[in-house]
């Protein structure tokens, strides 16, 4: 389906599951239902004195056909516990959109993760030797404090208590996961770049041949398969001015709009802020505005 509606629920205390990526917590989170429309929750860690991380996220699809999220973490907590429960509060809170996003861009989704067969095979066992790699390139960074690598550690334990508190949800709510819970390259592979990593592994023989396209059949395997248009121009007055369009499915139409602020300790943190379009489940924007 492509609409939506959160679950909600009274406060519970949820512990994820063990894992092979080096972090456990016991994340205790508290849900309000302030509105018909918005839900609000908190999440803590242990010695954190307060909570790590909040969210606020609204249903406003019958407006304007998005829902808009906001969460804040607090340097309370280490910037790693702020990542984490960062993601597990949009895991946890969000996981009704996460699971229907999912449903409506994999329709055999459910299926697979019941079944254990994840994706087809070799895009799953690409993402696989990637995740390794890209564990394996943190952890050295990390060692050596290079900023870049422990930027990218940071979001990766975003990633981890997305999973988790996905999970979270489909035991605290019997029946919210009709295919079980989620494994960590369900996550991993939950990206559009799983199409370009298909065309990828394709052999060579059986790729599209761009150069042997006529023009009108280029253009019309790109108006299917492309995802954004943009325009950027110089005005007289040397103003910039930019234009944006987001080309996609019926089935790409849950959307939301995503604020997250931190108050990171880590050197070279540009931002303790980021705006920008998205969808339920994706850590960045998906159409880059």
């Amino acid at each position: 389906m492509l609409h939506s509606t959160m679950r909600t629920q009274n406060a519970s205390a949820v512990t994820p599951s063990q894992h092979t990526y080096g972090y456990q917590k016991s994340v205790p989170v508290r849900v309000h239902l302030q509105t018909a429309d918005c839900l609000t929750g908190t999440a803590t860690v242990a010695n954190a004195g307060s909570a790590a991380a909040s969210l606020r996220i609204c249903n406003d699809t019958a407006a304007d056909g998005w829902y808009r999220m906001e969460i804040k973490t607090s340097s309370v907590a280490s910037d790693s516990d702020q990542m984490y429960t960062a993601g597990y509060l949009e895991g946890y809170l969000t996981q009704s959109l996460i699971a229907d996003a999912m449903s409506n861009l994999t329709p055999s989704a459910v299926t697979d993760r019941t079944s254990g067969a994840g994706g087809p095979s070799s895009v799953r066992e690409w993402f696989k030797q990637y995740d390794q790699h890209l564990a394996a390139s943190v952890a050295t960074g990390q060692a050596q404090s290079d900023p870049y690598w422990i930027h990218v550690g940071l979001v990766r334990q975003q990633m981890i208590g997305l999973w988790h508190g996905y999970n979270a949800q489909c035991l605290a709510q019997p029946g919210a996961c009709p295919g079980g819970k989620l494994d960590w390259l369900d996550i991993v592979e939950f990206t559009p770049d799983a199409m370009d990593v298909g065309q990828a592994v394709t052999p060579a023989a059986q790729r599209t041949d761009w150069l042997s396209l006529t023009p009108a059949r280029a253009a019309a395997l790109a108006a299917a398969d492309t995802h954004c248009s943009a325009l950027v121009v110089g005005s007289n007055d040397s103003d910039v001015l930019m234009g944006h369009t987001t080309w996609g499915m019926y089935s790409m139409m849950l959307r939301v709009a995503k604020s997250i602020t931190t108050e990171l300790s880590a050197a070279n943190t540009s931002s303790q802020r980021i705006v920008y379009s998205s969808y339920p489940g994706y850590l960045y924007s998906g159409d880059d505005w």
